[in-house]
């Protein structure tokens, strides 16, 4: 971290747990959503169309980066600081 931000107070604590807790809830919801709609698409032949195609892949994309990152978001939150070192960085 460049020196330029030690200049800065440190944020309270509870603002790291609310916004911990608030990507863990927002996490957990888009997960779900979104695999709703993967699953209903793919039980469903009469929505396979072509724009219902582009919802599923945005709807899948989405899936896939709130599977991954909101995880390590909400660690990251609660440690106040990033536990996973420069390679997952």
């Amino acid at each position: 971290v460049d020196a330029h931000w030690y200049q800065f107070p440190p944020m309270n604590p509870l603002w790291h747990a609310i916004l911990g807790f608030t990507i863990g809830v927002l996490g957990l919801v888009s997960c779900i959503g979104n695999g709703c709609v993967i699953y209903i698409f793919t039980t469903t032949k009469a929505l396979r169309t072509p724009s219902n195609l582009l919802v599923v892949n945005l709807a899948f994309s989405d899936f896939l980066m709130m599977f991954t990152m909101a995880p390590p978001m909400v660690i990251n939150c609660y440690h106040e600081t990033w536990t996973y070192g420069p390679i997952m960085c």
